[in-house]
């Protein structure tokens, strides 16, 4: 798979179809999903803790990863190379390697001779992966991994064992045992070239993980394997992109989106605001975008569009906790003023929105605490806040919208969708009010045939 030009918006893939023609839309929060600690408490928690601690404060627990080497690469400025100087390089290096391919030597495709460069490096480390795992690092390597465009081919080569991966794992994929061994180790060499650039980007191994970890919550949801694997592999190829694009144009930019707004799918948004959002470039009144890290079906891949159809400058986050979320909203009300507006995006139902496979944000809890109206005492929220949900049937009576409304006081404004909604599609600059897009089928001489319609929030 060809990288994707960086900087591109791509379409909107909440009116993207899945296998079977139908639009993809968001999934409903399972039944199961337990109840957690009483949002008060968060919140309490959240106010006395977050003033005087550092982000560590949230860091997970460490994550065992299969391999405990970690090869510091150093200090590496990811530049972008011309066409003329990444060939020249690269044909020095492979001629003095064995096993080389004389005919890609020739080849006018840069890609070609990134990738058996690649190829090279994983066949080279498949038998002692064991005992090291480093990666071969003569010099010329070492300088190849601060281009952007060989770092791209190590994208290529994690999106093609990533689709692989995703494949197998779901028992659709037959071959020789032997060959299944053989697949497996260059996938392990593959995910060591993968941490590297994760270290080349300033993520450490537990915030790699994490990124890693959104990634992952893409399911088979249209039950169709293919389908779903070339679905996983535009998500890795867009979030490993765009982290190398970040770094190229603003170094550290990765490492700070991530600790101080918690952003795992850096390919959601658009690149000049997440470098402009790096460097501190906040406007008020405080505006944010919470977009849930656990998307299953692809709803949320492309924020960028959901932003421009609200109007405004938004500051993104992400988080996987109710803890989480809540100190990061916390610290950006008191180091930037109070929040005016906040949209909640993730997958949801009348009951709540869900944040990672284990957590959500639930309207039992909001009913039983005063945590959120807590929020405005102490000005983290404004008074009149605006609130708007981009989730599921979240604004149906006595849904979770309602319940927030009530519980942040008389001055917020609600709005949600009482149905199972594709996204937003546009709010009014003079009124404010919000519209959602919705698809009806017209079925027309046996040919499937979907609609897009548009339909006003609820508002509280």
């Amino acid at each position: 798979m060809k990288i994707e030009s960086f900087g591109e918006e791509k379409n909107d893939i909440n009116t993207e179809e899945n296998a079977e023609g139908v639009p993809v839309k968001e999934d409903d929060l399972p039944k199961n999903l337990p109840e957690l600690e009483d949002p008060e408490l968060i919140i309490e928690k959240t106010a006395d803790e977050s003033e005087d601690s550092g982000e560590e404060d949230l860091d997970k627990p460490e994550q065992e990863f299969p391999f405990q080497e970690w090869e510091d690469i150093g200090d590496v400025k990811i530049e972008r190379w011309s066409t003329r100087r990444t060939k020249k390089k690269l044909v020095e290096i492979l001629q003095d390697w064995d096993g080389v391919d004389a005919s890609v030597l020739d080849s006018k495709h840069l890609d070609d001779l990134i990738d058996h460069l690649i190829e090279l490096i994983i066949r080279d480390r498949v038998d002692d992966l064991s005992e090291s795992g480093g990666i071969s690092d003569i010099p010329e390597i070492k300088e190849m991994w601060s281009s952007a465009e060989f770092l791209q081919g190590i994208i290529r080569c994690t999106t093609e064992f990533t689709t692989d991966t995703f494949i197998r794992k779901n028992n659709l994929e037959s071959g020789a045992e032997a060959h299944e061994v053989e697949d497996e180790s260059a996938t392990r060499s593959a995910k060591l070239l993968r941490r590297k650039l994760f270290n080349i980007c300033g993520l450490n191994p537990r915030e790699a993980g994490e990124v890693w970890d959104a990634i992952n919550t893409r399911k088979n949801y249209s039950k169709n394997i293919e389908e779903t694997a070339n679905n996983m592999a535009v998500l890795v190829n867009r979030t490993l992109g765009a982290m190398v694009y970040l770094e190229s144009q603003s170094r550290g930019s990765v490492k700070t989106l991530h600790e101080k707004y918690g952003i795992r799918l850096f390919g959601r948004y658009e690149f000049k605001k997440l470098i402009e959002q790096a460097q501190g470039k906040i406007k008020k009144p405080l505006k944010i975008l919470y977009t849930t890290t656990h998307d299953e079906n692809g709803a949320f891949d492309n924020m960028a569009t959901q932003l421009r159809a609200v109007r405004g400058d938004f500051v993104v986050i992400e988080g996987a906790t109710l803890m989480e979320v809540g100190r990061r909203l916390v610290r950006l009300g008191r180091e930037h003023g109070e929040i005016e507006t906040l949209i909640i995006a993730g997958h949801g139902n009348p009951k709540g929105v869900r944040m990672s496979e284990s957590e959500g944000l639930l309207k039992s809890q909001v009913e039983k605490s005063k945590g959120t109206r807590r929020l405005v005492e102490r000005k983290i929220f404004s008074e009149n806040i605006s609130i708007i949900f981009s989730s599921c049937s979240t604004g149906v009576e006595d849904g979770i919208a309602p319940k927030f409304d009530e519980a942040v006081g008389v001055g917020a404004r609600t709005q949600a969708p009482d149905f199972d909604s594709y996204g937003i599609h546009k709010r009014s600059r003079i009124t404010g009010k919000v519209k959602y897009k919705d698809y009806i089928y017209r079925g027309r001489g046996g040919k499937k045939d979907w609609k897009m319609i548009t339909r006003d929030a609820v508002e509280y």
